[in-house]
């Protein structure tokens, strides 16, 4: 059994049973923790099953041999996309245009990976100059810089420019215009399209709704309680 991090960040007992917590709010859709994934370390992942949410929903490998694989980072695990979603890079979920919608990752990745995760249409990652920032339509920053583990949000309304928020860390940018997901195809991902750009996943939410300023800093709260190197 994979080891666990506790609320207040102490890796728990190998044997100690999963205990799955609200992550600052409720009402999610469907969450993804790579701690609860139980293959050795370099194993490939074919598929990530939600552990709780109201939907149970499966990220599947798409396009040929799976590519992702399970690790481990100061005893919390994660999953490793090498990128290229057309060879085994990307974890996908049943086709959705959800607006509104809410997507939190703890992830890291190098500069310029652009598309980490998120709901296709509306993504997560970092642009050439290594900053944080959000797709959707065009491309919005924010004044966040820093290599390992950062915590994003992406919050989209249903309004006539499907507006969105874009968080990283502590730090919040809107954009007045964005775009939904394609009418065929898209839904919850994890991998960049393009090959060589790697990118680690600890943990994946999707809520049904914009969450607010007020929730927004719950789940941010939570996340730093759960993965000591968030700021």
């Amino acid at each position: 059994m994979s080891k666990l991090v506790t609320a207040v960040g102490a890796v728990a007992s190998s044997t100690a049973p999963r205990i799955i917590r609200t992550p600052g709010v409720g009402g999610y859709a469907a969450r993804f923790i790579a701690n609860h994934l139980d293959a050795p370390d370099g194993a490939l992942v074919a598929s990530w099953n939600s552990v709780a949410g109201s939907v149970p929903t499966t990220l599947n490998n798409v396009g040929g041999t799976p590519a992702v694989t399970l690790g481990t980072e100061n005893g919390i695990r994660h999953l490793y996309s090498p990128g290229d979603s057309l060879n085994g890079g990307r974890l996908l979920g049943t086709h959705t245009t959800q607006r509104p919608m809410t997507i939190a990752a703890v992830f890291k990745s190098a500069a310029n990976v652009v598309n980490v995760a998120g709901m296709t249409g509306t993504t997560v990652g970092r642009n050439s100059s290594g900053f944080y920032q959000g797709t959707s339509g065009s491309a919005t920053a924010t004044t966040v810089n820093h290599d390992g583990w950062v915590f994003m949000m992406v919050a989209q309304a249903a309004d006539a420019g499907f507006s969105f928020v874009l968080r990283a860390d502590g730090t919040e940018v809107a954009d007045p215009s964005g775009v939904t997901a394609a009418g065929t195809f898209g839904g919850i991902y994890f991998g960049a399209s393009a090959a060589g750009q790697a990118s680690y996943i600890r943990e994946l939410i999707y809520w049904p709704t914009q969450l607010n300023l007020a929730d927004r800093n719950k789940v941010h709260e939570y996340m730093k309680s759960r993965y000591p190197e968030l700021l």
